[in-house]
């Protein structure tokens, strides 16, 4: 997904965890808001935490049929959502394409392990 007032820089679904919430309740609550998708929490994978110097990243995975001609997007984060395939993302990063850098590593854990 991507937006004019965050640059065309392509990115996934996410946010900030707030006080007294899990990670888990804060990517149902983006999702939702973000894209108009209901969540059970249930359905929801973690991939991996990635820790930095001053913070953590649970990166997570759904596997679910998503018609993306039918989202609601949030208008003033998400502009624009399409599928891309392993091979785009991969064209993204290796040509220093509009990638969010913080989504990077985490793509390509997620092709390897593939």
């Amino acid at each position: 997904m991507t937006s004019k007032r965050k640059n065309n820089v392509w990115a996934t679904t996410g946010g900030h965890v707030k006080s007294g919430q899990t990670s888990i309740e804060a990517i149902v609550e983006e999702i939702n808001e973000e894209l108009g998708i209901e969540i059970d929490s249930s359905e929801i994978k973690l991939f991996k935490t990635y820790k930095y110097e001053d913070a953590f990243k649970d990166v997570f995975y759904i596997k679910k049929d998503i018609d993306v001609n039918k989202l609601k997007l949030q208008q003033d984060e998400v502009e624009y959502v399409k599928y891309l395939s392993k091979d785009e993302i991969m064209e993204l990063i290796n040509n220093n394409g509009n990638i969010r850098k913080t989504n990077i590593d985490a793509f390509l854990d997620l092709i390897q392990d593939d």
